[in-house]
């Protein structure tokens, strides 16, 4: 019996691979010679793409020669950032490097406090210069040396102790507020928000928006709006986009599953699984990635509804099953960013990095 449950449990698993890939048409890809241990994060410098490996490596990709990975420079992170000025925020232990423009030239480095280095997943600067370290135990101020952590959990469904285990996503908007966000599945999501300069977490109104049920994939800012993308893959698929105006939510943009028939059958229409979103300010288009493509569309036009958005790039990537908190496959897509030349770059969780130049999609493996 027991046999039999499972493999109905990996019959149930396939299908949904197959829902998730089956909508995924072909595009043009040229493929290179695969970096070593994989990436684990991206960030643009220019027109050059700074991968971040598993082993805490980082490559260096220009887009003149995608073909050709540096890593001459022997520059190595536990994590890495831009901050405002194009300065490039390298941390490796206790020591931070700021590279002005990604250049040697100028190089600072300085030693953070080791409360605020330990099991930072990540750290980011404020206006000022200011570094703030994310941490397993909270935000850290790398200077003091003390961590911050906030004392209520908005997921009700969630009761935090003392750690808050890794972020899906971290972000710093324009008025100096850290974003965290965290996805739990069918558990939803979570999202606390820390004032740098009051060194306080403050409480965003969500309105209609229920974290409980919405998985956080990304943070960004456009025009002074920060934005969540959230997907949830459990049994279906479903995503929506939020925008934080004065700390007050709206949506943006929901997809939910629904019900459907066609030729007289019953079936369940998926919804987008969104992943990562970004904004373009050369073009001022904010985008999204799901099982069904990139798509874009301009920030100042009606977004509500799926049709008012267009599909750029309809990349096919492997997805994988398994996921300890829901049932379905983990986003496939990580993270988008841009370069200087608005070259769309993504990072993908199996298929390396992804560069789309509006013509052709080339992987980094």
């Amino acid at each position: 019996m027991l046999m039999h449950v499972k493999s109905v449990v990996r019959l149930f698993v396939a299908c949904l691979l197959m829902t998730l890939t089956s909508s995924a048409g072909p595009v043009s890809i040229n493929r290179y010679p695969p970096a070593s241990n994989g990436y684990r994060d991206i960030l643009t410098v220019g027109n050059q793409v700074w991968g971040l490996t598993s082993s805490g490596a980082i490559q260096i990709i220009a887009l003149d020669q995608p073909n050709q990975v540096d890593n001459s420079r022997h520059l190595v992170a536990d994590a890495f950032s831009k901050d405002t000025h194009n300065n490039v925020i390298l941390l490796k232990g206790t020591k931070v490097s700021v590279l002005p423009n990604g250049e040697d030239v100028g190089k600072r480095e300085q030693e953070i406090n080791r409360t605020a280095a330990h099991s930072a997943f990540g750290i980011l600067s404020d206006r000022q210069g200011n570094l703030f370290t994310i941490t397993t135990a909270g935000i850290g101020a790398a200077s003091s040396g003390k961590v911050y952590f906030p004392k209520k959990s908005p997921n009700s469904q969630i009761n935090l102790q003392s750690t808050w285990g890794k972020p899906a996503a971290y972000f710093i908007d324009s008025a100096d507020r850290i974003w965290v966000g965290f996805g739990y599945g069918e558990w939803g999501g979570n999202v606390f928000v820390f004032d740098t300069q009051e060194k306080q977490f403050l409480a965003p109104d969500f309105g209609e928006f229920r974290i409980e049920l919405n998985p956080i994939k990304s943070i960004f800012e456009a025009n002074s709006t920060v934005y969540l993308t959230c997907g949830l893959h459990h049994f279906t698929a479903s995503g929506c986009i939020v925008g934080f105006t004065n700390l007050q939510a709206r949506f943006l943009l929901q997809s939910e599953a629904a019900r459907d028939s066609a030729d007289g059958k019953f079936f369940v229409k998926s919804g987008e699984y969104i992943g990562p979103g970004a904004f373009n300010a050369s073009n001022q288009c904010l985008y999204f990635y799901s099982q069904n493509g990139i798509f874009r569309g301009p920030a100042q036009s009606d977004l509500s509804r799926l049709a008012n958005w267009e599909k750029v790039v309809q990349p096919k990537l492997h997805w994988t099953n398994g996921q300890r908190d829901a049932v379905g496959s983990p986003m496939n897509v990580l993270k988008i960013a841009f370069t200087a030349d608005n070259t769309l770059v993504f990072l993908s969780q199996n298929d390396g990095i992804g560069l789309f130049d509006g013509r052709a999609l080339r992987m980094i493996d």
